[in-house]
Parts: C-alpha cells; structure tokens; sequence
C-alpha cells in the first residue's frame, strides 16, 4: 500500500482531464473488474464506479488490464515487466496516470483517485442532466 513518488513532481497531474490516460494493472482476477461472483469486494466495485465516471464524464481514457485475462499486456510493458520480475506481484495494482506511476498495491478511493487525476466532482455532474421524471427511466416502470 504504497503511494508512489514521481520524478515530475505534481506538474505531471495538472494537464486537463482531456489529456490524461489511466492504465491499471490489475492481479489475476475473475473478470476484468473483480466486480463479479458470490462475494464482491466492496473496494472494487467502488473503484470500478469511479472508472466508470471518469471515463464517460471527465474525457479519461482508462485502459485495465487483468494478469490472468491479458498477461500480454504485462509482458507489453516494460517497467510492468520489470517490477514484476522484482517480486512485485504482491504490489500489484500498478496504477499509471500518462505512463508516470502513480500507486501501487491497492486501488484508490474515488477521492484519490478524482484528486489525482485533478478532476473535481461538480465537473462529473455538469456534463449530463438527470431525467425530470423518474416514471421516465423505463417503459415497464422499473429503474435501468
């Protein structure tokens, strides 16, 4: 559970959320988000959501990678690949923000992660409107 300094300094998470790309590295896990079977663990399904309002509402590109899905994409990158070959399998996620490390060995809370990626949580809300009806959402009257 380590936050990561990186060699730029702040500087680096000033660009505009346009601008940023998330890459998660995730441990081998059931399904590419580890939101999935009989007991989830409420830590990823709270990332996941965050992933989710970032990418559709702050312009970040996320790309996740899952170790026992797409080992190709570890082996892909090279300093993935190397603090792997250093035992850090235990350290995983690695979590970058435009290529720069940013946290290793636990996923972020939403505040962490909005702060890291200096996206403030109005700016999700503004860019889309809630139905002014809730009888709206669907045809057959239940929630979608």
């Amino acid at each position: 559970m380590k936050n990561v300094e990186n060699e730029l300094g702040d500087a680096s998470y000033s660009q505009k959320a346009t601008e940023m790309v998330l890459k998660i590295y995730d441990p081998a896990m059931c399904c590419s988000s580890g939101v999935c079977g009989p007991s989830v663990d409420p830590i990823l399904a709270q990332f996941a959501s965050a992933l989710k309002e970032v990418s559709k509402h702050a312009g970040v590109r996320v790309e996740r990678y899952n170790l026992g899905q797409q080992p190709q994409a570890f082996a892909a990158n090279e300093t993935v690949k190397a603090m792997l070959g250093n035992g850090g399998m235990e350290e995983l996620p690695f979590i970058f923000i435009n290529d720069v490390l940013w946290l290793k060995g636990r996923h972020p809370s939403k505040a962490e992660l909005f702060d890291a990626l200096n996206i403030k949580a109005s700016v999700l809300f503004t860019s889309f409107t809630a139905p002014q009806d809730d009888s709206a959402c669907c045809a057959d009257g239940g929630c979608c």
